[in-house]
């Protein structure tokens, strides 16, 4: 009795100091400190010229470069901590801010939503005592805005890169920080807030037509307007490569275009989930980008782009559903995405923290081990929408993988045929029927 008492108090304060461990981690890599002693506010300078202080550029940063993204390929190590994640009651990126970064935040926000966004936007700084100091935070505080504004808002597409200056003004302590949302390098570098606007406008036609078919079907679970808007990206999107087309890694290249890549499907998703107020995230690595998606206080894995696949080389038209796949459809990390590869296991979806760096700026909810299982409901308004089957590569309709369904026991017949359909268990029951007569 005694021997087992140790054995639980052991494993307890193997427990506890996991537990001090992983908060101290998220203390170094994701919270920072404000400083209490400065004050931010918005400026009502409009009349900022950037070129007049090019020379004093602080800072300039871009989306992780080709060189960055096999550098961190090749150091990050994957068999510890691959994926640093905290609770995922009530998620986002916004709370793992300081006071003073949400104060920054805020004020890029609400610039850059405006109908015709602000394009550079000055931040007043106050109470700056040591301006080195305060230079060397802002760098750090930065990369962290950016990157969560740049992962919540995908309706802010034109923010990929940024470039800020620190400006010292007639006070001692008292600097002016100017942020330019698109900078030199950027791909829309020749835009302006006017033209932002008349894209936005297509944007949002585009969004309306969705939104106005996914009414008119009657569907109310957010299950079922995952898998129809999951499916219609699907069925409408051809994936390219083209770097001469400016919109391959935005919404308005999935919704308007329809050509994108990884972060064109996963963007557009995540805008038209918010609508519906599903909590939607992006998830990065080095070299892809894709969902998590929370239902019922859990969160799972939603890849589109890798259940949009190439057949045969090439790429399925717009229009076409022959490559369907749901083999990324609501997973978990535990999940297998091919007969021998676990979805964790996969290099390719191995997280990094920071839109701009290999640093730990943020951290991600924790999800789920295994798949979502869908309500009777659910599955009565997904079998209502009469949607394609997946390809010959996915084996059921609306749970992803076989070997899993035959150990769930409250699984009926009448559940397996509103997965597999009506249809296809009749031919299957024919084909039977008629193998047996020519045997005899």
């Amino acid at each position: 009795m005694l021997y087992l008492i140790l054995i639980i108090t052991f494993l307890y304060i193997k427990s506890a100091n996991s537990i001090l461990i992983d908060v101290a981690k998220l203390e170094k890599y994701i919270v920072s400190k404000p400083n209490n002693q400065i004050r931010i506010e918005p400026s009502p300078n409009e009349n900022f010229s950037y070129e007049e202080y090019k020379n004093e550029t602080i800072f300039t940063s871009e989306k992780i470069p080709e060189a960055l993204q096999q550098r961190i390929e090749n150091e990050v190590n994957y068999n510890t901590d691959p994926n640093i994640v905290i609770s995922s009651d009530k998620f986002n990126f916004y709370d793992q801010l300081n006071t003073n970064e949400k104060q920054i935040y805020d004020i890029l926000y609400n610039s850059s939503i405006k109908p015709q966004p602000d394009l550079d936007i000055n931040v007043i700084v106050s109470g700056v005592t040591d301006v080195y100091a305060f230079i060397d935070e802002l760098v750090i505080s930065a990369e962290r805005i950016f990157t969560v504004l740049s992962y919540e808002n995908p309706k802010l597409w034109w923010i990929g890169t940024y470039q800020f200056v620190v400006l010292s003004t007639q006070y001692l302590d008292q600097y002016v920080v100017n942020f330019l949302t698109i900078p030199e390098d950027s791909s829309f570098y020749c835009y302006n807030s006017t033209d932002i606007y008349y894209l936005n406008q297509e944007i949002e036609d585009k969004k309306t037509e969705i939104m106005n078919n996914i009414s008119n079907l009657n569907i109310t679970t957010p299950y079922a307007i995952i898998r129809y808007l999951h499916d219609y990206f699907i069925t409408n999107i051809i994936y390219t490569l083209d770097d001469n087309k400016k919109h391959i890694r935005t919404l308005y290249g999935a919704l308007v275009e329809n050509e994108c890549v990884c972060e064109g499907y996963a963007e557009a998703f995540q805008y038209l989930a918010h609508q519906y107020g599903i909590n939607c995230i992006v998830a990065r690595s080095s070299t892809h980008e894709w969902n998590f998606v929370e239902l019922n206080n859990k969160w799972y894995i939603l890849d589109i782009t890798y259940d949009d696949p190439m057949v045969n080389g090439e790429h399925a038209p717009s229009g076409s559903n022959d490559n369907l796949r749901l083999d990324y459809f609501l997973i978990g990390t535990d999940d297998k995405v091919t007969k021998n590869l676990k979805y964790s296991e996969d290099i390719n979806h191995i997280l990094i923290y920071s839109g701009f760096s290999d640093k730990e700026m943020v951290t991600y909810p924790k999800i789920e081990k295994t798949y979502y299982i869908p309500t009777d409901l659910e599955i009565n308004e997904v079998f209502s929408l009469d949607l394609a089957l997946p390809s010959t590569h996915s084996n059921i309709l609306f749970i992803n993988d076989p070997i899993r369904n035959s150990n769930k026991d409250n699984e009926s017949f009448a559940y397996s045929v509103k997965k597999l359909g009506t249809f296809t268990i009749i031919i299957n029951i024919c084909l039977i029927l008629i193998l047996n007569f020519i045997l005899i």
